[in-house]
């Protein structure tokens, strides 16, 4: 897909309960939270400048290249290209934490917490 074609969805609002926020051809940027029970999903990367508690997808039509990254990350499930995980499974270090999460093959969803560092 050549970069004239991508276009980047910016939301200002909170997502709420219960709200599903879908982009196709971009990248989903929210500068506010994701409440539980919302859903924010994309083909590209999502970006959560807040607190993100709902559903997170990236690369939902199977983009591998497609990342998820959140400011403060709690959600209820997350997933990158069709690979998901709940909430549940998630590793206990990355909880409410400055978090991208990514896709590698073999691996599954690699969760890495980004330092100020």
């Amino acid at each position: 897909m050549s970069a004239e074609h991508i276009t980047s969805l910016i939301y200002d609002q909170m997502l709420r309960s219960g709200q599903s926020l879908n982009h196709v051809g971009g990248d989903l940027i929210l500068t506010n939270s994701v409440n539980s029970g919302a859903e924010a999903i994309t083909d590209n990367s999502l970006h959560v400048y807040g607190r993100a508690q709902g559903r997170l997808v990236a690369g939902a039509t199977g983009d591998k290249d497609a990342r998820i990254f959140c400011q403060v990350f709690n959600p209820s499930l997350v997933s990158v290209a069709g690979t998901y995980c709940l909430r549940d499974n998630l590793p206990e270090h990355v909880i409410d934490k400055s978090v991208q999460v990514r896709f590698v093959e073999g691996e599954g969803l690699v969760f890495t917490v980004m330092d100020d560092a």
